[in-house]
């Protein structure tokens, strides 16, 4: 508290306001700065997969919806552009969404390079046909693969609504497709086993055809 005595005291005969540093008698009170924002970025994730990249490692986890599917697809664009050293796609996601799955599936199709797909836990509903589309294919012991048909809702009239229907139809039969060509078996059976939700083992995928390598320690 200020001494009454102070020639600084407020209540003192003849007392004035001192005026602070750069600041004028009846100017307004400066603004006080910002305070700065401090965004905190952990570079170990993205520094991870660019080290995989830089030894032609992807790595493909949880479900796989269309932003996860177009990274993985970037990743190995630029690997195949880079040279036709094979290509270890290592997958662990147990759903996904149809597009994403066609879309991969077409990738691993289409690049010059060969892309060994690495099962290295569940893979479930299109994610099966994306896997399948890899030339190589390999699985870890406890791999499993679940034959599911994927779940959408559609929103709008009766004429969107059912051109939407036909969209998933020709996605799905594509995808069928492209395990039938991996296995030898038909189609239609690959189906009917989407629609049992049937899951296999990565013993059971191997006799399949699904799978062409179980790999352990020794073997990898």
């Amino acid at each position: 508290m200020t001494d009454p005595r102070s020639p600084e005291w407020p209540g003192r005969p003849g007392w004035q306001p001192q005026p602070r540093p750069g600041w004028l008698p009846g100017a307004p009170s400066p603004e006080p700065a910002p305070a700065p924002t401090v965004v905190y970025v952990d570079p170990r994730r993205d520094d991870l997969a660019d080290q995989l990249w830089r030894r032609r490692v992807v790595l493909l986890s949880g479900r796989l919806d269309y932003p996860a599917a177009e990274a993985a697809i970037g990743r190995i664009l630029l690997a195949d552009a880079d040279g036709p050293e094979p290509i270890r796609l290592h997958v662990h996601c147990p759903d996904g969404d149809l597009d994403a799955g066609v879309v991969l599936a077409e990738t691993l199709q289409l690049v010059r390079a060969r892309v060994i797909a690495v099962a290295s836990g569940s893979i479930g509903g299109p994610v099966v046909g994306a896997y399948a589309a890899a030339r190589t294919r390999q699985a870890h012991p406890n791999a499993r693969f679940a034959f599911t048909e994927p779940r959408a809702a559609f929103h709008g009239r009766g004429s969107r609504i059912a051109a939407e229907l036909e969209l998933q139809a020709q996605q799905l039969r594509f995808l069928q497709e492209t395990i039938g060509a991996a296995t030898g078996l038909d189609p239609a059976d690959v189906a009917a086993d989407m629609q049992a939700s049937r899951i296999v083992t990565a013993d059971q995928a191997l006799r399949l055809g699904l799978v062409h390598e179980i790999v352990t320690r020794d073997t990898a």
